[in-house]
């Protein structure tokens, strides 16, 4: 179960803790609440997961150990899928330390028609599986986000290198996606960028 499940609302959320929910700490669907000043801990899914049409603005959080049922790879913010999703990721932090399938933030498309132009600045991610996946899974969708100015340390806790650990991974399957990657500082990875495969 959700702990919050914002549907086509634009909620404020702030200065709240979400621990130990057995799901997601905040799920939107059709939403862009604004999530700013709170805590996500040991849940059991993603921290933050968006999907069709959700525009959120995440500022100001600490996000530490999601995912903590560690089953397959998942995200502590997970963004995209399907519709239109441009979320504002910023001055965030987020690490793990503890799940080694955990990643920091997922952008993803998988449909023609979807897109996903985010704008990810001024996070710490740290000591996760990974640090950000860019993943465009349809040559037709549009995922142009632009990742700037963000810290990304250490995301090599998963013990196989060829699962995980860059600090930024691009997998993009058209012209349409076309990352724009600047100003990060990108220490202790196994790889620093790792670009699967580009048009």
């Amino acid at each position: 179960v959700d702990a919050v499940y914002c549907f086509n609302s634009n909620t404020r959320i702030t200065n709240t803790l979400f621990t130990n929910n057995s799901s997601n700490g905040v799920r939107c669907f059709g939403a862009s609440p604004t999530i700013s000043y709170c805590t996500f801990v040991e849940n059991r899914q993603s921290a933050i997961t968006a999907n069709v049409g959700c525009s959120p603005i995440i500022e100001h959080n600490l996000f530490a150990r999601n995912n903590s049922q560690n089953t397959s790879a998942r995200n502590q913010i997970a963004i995209g899928g399907q519709g239109t999703n441009n979320p504002i990721i910023r001055d965030n932090e987020i690490y793990n330390q503890s799940y080694f399938r955990a990643g920091g933030i997922s952008l993803l498309t998988l449909g023609p028609t979807d897109v996903c132009n985010a704008l990810v600045e001024n996070n710490y991610i740290h000591d996760n599986s990974f640090g950000i996946v860019i993943q465009g899974l349809s040559a037709g969708g549009t995922l142009h986000p632009i990742i700037r100015y963000n810290r990304i340390e250490n995301n090599r806790i998963n013990p196989d290198p060829l699962v995980s650990g860059s600090g930024i991974t691009v997998q993009t399957g058209g012209p349409t996606n076309a990352p724009i990657l600047t100003g990060n500082y990108l220490n202790g990875n196994y790889w620093g960028i790792t670009i699967v495969s580009a048009s």
